[in-house]
């Protein structure tokens, strides 16, 4: 695949706050100030401020989390360092991310959400009719990027589930094109954003289209160039490393590589991974430190991990066994379960491990084993069961996770003010 850009072509669209001195009225208490105020008989308990550690530690554990926990966080640096873990370290290790979505596509629905901190999202703000329903294609940086259906343009939305907004994107006229990559690049401005989308088209023959939407300049800046041969668009994974986005091309054994910046489309060629690549045993992910990762899943459920150290230069990592992680009180029956990573292996009776996603703001990976959606922190080696698809008329479709970026977080994170 050439790497070199041809031409390329720009469209368009169409103070400061001082204090507030208004006489405030005291808010509502939290739960936990409320279970203090008052004790089981109705006696008036000691205030908040004179309780020791180890009780005020015994108040939060019993607080349904994380929402009124982080309202208990924000009442001051004493309670925000009990409940962050500080010292003390007895509550619950703190979750690394909301929960996920989930697709039912084709089916024109909103994508259903799965809390795993107690915090429920939902994508009903959209404003897509239901009968047209949309479709997610990407997660990052805590924003969706989703489809509208058309059979002629190219219609996208990015949207904040915990912010409830949505922004619609300048649609894009695809007719003749075949879309290879839809997916979302977070900007340094915490507000700001940009789509980048690969088209491969046939006339005039076997030629590429890289166009990126900056919210920033609020305009589509596209380039185009040949291809050595024709290529087909394919599904797969996505992560972003600065500017370049790379995508996994399971089918065409290599990675394409996206560069926002310039405009330039090129290819990475996968490792030697010594096994048979087919969809759902590998992935993409990347390093705390910004590197490209590659993941697959041995038939013998070992993690073996790659490391783009320098171009065309993959470097194995020590594999991880996933068997002898999964304890039986965070997986259920999982752990003692028939699974395996081969597809053949199934008409022996055991139920498929594939991948899900990878969450690049926590570096969690997310499997389907059998009909549960699983999570694995790698920094730390624990693994969990989030949710079992009961539902066989809608089988279970991609998976999208809304990382959670400190602990606790704040107030507006949970949508309140």
């Amino acid at each position: 695949m050439s790497s070199f850009v041809i031409s390329r072509k720009r469209s368009r669209e169409g103070e400061g706050e001082g204090f507030d001195h208004a006489r405030r009225t005291r808010t509502r208490p939290s739960a936990a100030e409320e279970m203090m105020e008052e004790g089981d008989n109705g006696d008036k308990a000691p205030p908040p401020s004179t309780l020791p550690d180890d009780m005020l530690l015994e108040v939060f554990k019993r607080l349904p989390p994380p929402r009124d926990a982080v309202r208990c966080a924000a009442v001051c640096r004493r309670w925000r360092r009990l409940v962050s873990g500080g010292e003390a370290r007895c509550l619950p290790p703190p979750p690394r991310h909301f929960g996920f979505f989930r697709n039912y596509a084709p089916v024109p629905l909103p994508a259903p959400f799965v809390p795993a901190a107690g915090v429920a999202l939902d994508l009903a703000f959209l404003p897509v009719p239901p009968s047209c329903g949309a479709v997610l294609v990407d997660a990052r940086g805590r924003r969706l990027l989703l489809r509208e259906h058309s059979p002629t343009d190219l219609k996208l939305l990015v949207c904040s589930p915990l912010d409830k907004t949505s922004f619609r994107v300048p649609p894009l006229r695809i007719a003749g094109h075949r879309l290879a990559m839809c997916a979302l690049v977070p900007s340094e401005e915490p507000a700001a954003f940009r789509v980048v989308v690969v088209l491969f088209g046939d006339a005039p023959p076997n030629h590429f289209k890289v166009l990126v939407y900056s919210s920033a300049s609020s305009a589509w800046e596209a380039a185009t160039g040949p291809l050595g041969r024709a290529l087909a668009a394919h599904h797969g994974p996505s992560v972003v490393v600065g500017d370049v986005v790379y995508k996994l091309q399971s089918e065409e054994k290599y990675i394409m590589a996206v560069d926002a910046a310039d405009f330039k489309l090129s290819a990475v060629p996968l490792p030697e991974a010594r096994m048979l690549l087919y969809a759902g045993n590998h992935w993409l992910g990347k390093t705390g430190d910004g590197r490209l990762c590659f993941f697959a899943i041995r038939e013998q459920l070992l993690l073996v991990k790659w490391v783009l150290e320098a171009p065309g230069k993959w470097a194995e990592q020590q594999p991880v066994d996933l068997r002898s992680l999964m304890r039986p009180e965070l997986v259920g029956d999982l752990a003692h379960m028939k699974l395996s990573a081969k597809m053949g292996d199934q008409l022996r009776g055991c139920k498929l491990v594939s991948f899900a996603a990878f969450c690049e703001g926590t570096g969690a990976l997310f499997f389907v084993m059998a009909d549960r959606v699983v999570a694995l922190d790698l920094e730390s080696g624990r693994m969990e069961a989030l949710w079992s698809n009961t539902d066989e008329s809608r089988p279970l479709g991609d998976v999208f996770p809304c990382e959670m970026m400190q602990w606790p977080p704040a107030l507006k994170d949970l949508g309140e003010a």
